[in-house]
């Protein structure tokens, strides 16, 4: 399974003006490297909880399951704009009437309406394509005060150990993202 942006977040997840606050930073000369590590903390945080912070479009690539439930594992999920089946014909689109999901649900399960199997219905399928839109909403504070300390604390770590291998991370992220860790499939 891959996730990856269909358009890139509109913003960062914390600002430039926070985390340099928070690394007490009062020039411009290291912006460059701290928007690095901001981008860097999103993602090991993202991966870590199957969580978008920033509301995007992004689209996930897995295998055709073998059950009747194919799970969207991004949370908080919105809204599936597409699913697409990948053959070695090409590509085909299903209509919103052909699948049902329970976006509230963490993983979110998406089901065939026709009440078959994924791998039954598309035996030919080398891939599924799901696009959905995900994140807590556009802006840093629209993200839960926890998870934006954590993103400070690891772009503080990151920062101060820049250039060290092997030097493990404040065990106060873990403490902060614990509430948000959800079921991972």
């Amino acid at each position: 399974m891959h996730i990856f942006d269909i358009n890139p977040p509109p913003s960062l997840p914390v600002t430039l003006d926070s985390a340099k606050t928070f690394l007490r930073v009062d020039g411009p000369d290291e912006d460059d490297l701290i928007r690095d590590l901001i981008v860097a903390a999103q993602g090991q945080i993202e991966t870590r909880l199957g969580q978008s912070l920033i509301t995007r479009a992004q689209r996930m690539c897995r295998a055709v399951p073998d059950g009747q439930v194919l799970y969207l594992s991004r949370f908080p999920a919105s809204e599936i704009t597409a699913i697409r089946i990948v053959t070695d014909e090409g590509t085909q689109a299903l209509e919103p009437s052909d699948f049902t999901a329970n976006l509230k649900a963490r993983p979110a399960p998406i089901r065939l309406s026709s009440g078959q199997d994924w791998r039954a219905a598309y035996s030919e399928a080398q891939e599924v394509q799901v696009d959905f839109i995900a994140g807590y909403g556009p802006t840093p504070d629209d993200i839960p005060m926890p998870i934006r300390q954590a993103l400070l604390l690891l772009i503080a770590h990151s920062y101060e150990y820049r250039g060290e291998a092997d030097i493990p991370q404040p065990l106060m992220v873990d403490a902060l993202l614990m509430p948000y860790q959800g079921l991972r499939l």
